[in-house]
Formats: C-alpha cells, structure tokens, sequence
C-alpha cells in the first residue's frame, strides 16, 4: 500500500486515516487482486484484441501488397509483409483504431456541440497514459485517448460529453456533475 499526503501532514493523523479506512482497504486489494490480469500482447494470429468495446480474434496473413488491418466478423485481419515485427503490427493496429475513431467521434461531436451550444476549434487523438481524454477550454481543443476505440460508443459518447461540460465547468465538483447528468442522465 502506497499513501501520498501532503508534507504538513504527521504520521499520526496518516496512521489513524489508514486504520479507519482498513476494511475498504482490505476489500478493494483484494478485488484487484483476484481480477484477471490482461497479458502483454504479442500480435500473433489467435490473440484476442478489443473494438468498440467486443472481442475480437486477430488473425495475421503475410503479403507483398500494402499493410492493412480490416474487421470481418468477429475476427481483425492484419495484411502484413513477411517478417514484420511485433512493434509493426501493433503500430497498425492502432492506425486501425484510430481511423475507426476519426469516423466515430465526429459524430458525437456534432450531436453534442449543437445540443450543448458549444464552439470547438480543434479535436484529435493520441495516446494518452492515464485520462480518456482532455480540454484546453482557452484554445477551445479536445484530445481523446487512441484506446477509446477498445471500449463500447456509449463509452466514446460519455467522453465526448465529459470533455465538452468542462466547456460549462472545469473541475468534476458537484456543478460539473449536474452537468453531466442533465446531458447523459443515465
């Protein structure tokens, strides 16, 4: 267990916190604990890869034409050249993703700008470590995370309308919240 607290806090106050939390402690560590890990990928046909929040069974085929990762049923077919890395294939796969994504998104935006009466300049993707997403409401831009398209549209579409009520609220206090609940009530 790892606590960060501010450095005016003493160990005493830090020690009598973690004791009144130990049983919410105790039951979260071993949540996590007992969930199945995903293992590392390594691109080879038979792995199973996520999109737009479904299972899907990756199959590689090797060929002279141009790399290319399609969807056919519930499988991803990656076209690639003879030898091509690990690196390689997932770098395709995430081209994938993300001209998935710049077809998925724009739809949501266009719904949420005109119902929720915005003006965005600028939107794009990149890979993101640890957010969804994220707003610079002064330049007016949106940044969504590449691994949206891993997770169902209702995800995708609750991200877009997150960002776009910082537009209304910056922090996630109770005004942003009632925000999101008058857009996404569900």
């Amino acid at each position: 267990l790892r606590i960060s607290v501010p450095k005016y806090v003493n160990d005493e106050t830090v020690r009598n916190f973690v004791l009144s939390k130990s049983e919410w402690i105790k039951k979260h560590r071993e949540r996590i604990l007992s969930q199945h890990w995903i293992a590392k990928k390594e691109f080879v046909s038979g792995e199973y890869h996520y999109f737009l929040g479904k299972k899907y069974i990756l199959q590689i085929f090797e060929t002279n034409k141009k790399s290319t990762a399609t969807l056919v049923g519930d499988t991803i077919e990656m076209y690639v050249k003879m030898n091509f890395s690990k690196e390689r294939k997932e770098k395709l796969l995430m081209e994938f993703y993300r001209e998935q994504l710049n077809q998925i998104i724009p739809v949501y935006l266009e719904k949420w700008l005109n119902i929720m009466k915005i003006e965005l300049k600028e939107w794009n993707i990149k890979k993101m470590k640890s957010r969804w997403g994220s707003c610079i409401i002064r330049s007016k831009k949106i940044t969504f995370n590449l691994d949206l398209a891993m997770k169902s549209e209702r995800c995708i579409e609750y991200v877009v309308v997150h960002e776009l009520s910082h537009f209304f609220e910056t922090g996630h206090n109770a005004r942003f919240k009632a925000y999101m609940d008058r857009f996404l009530p569900e």
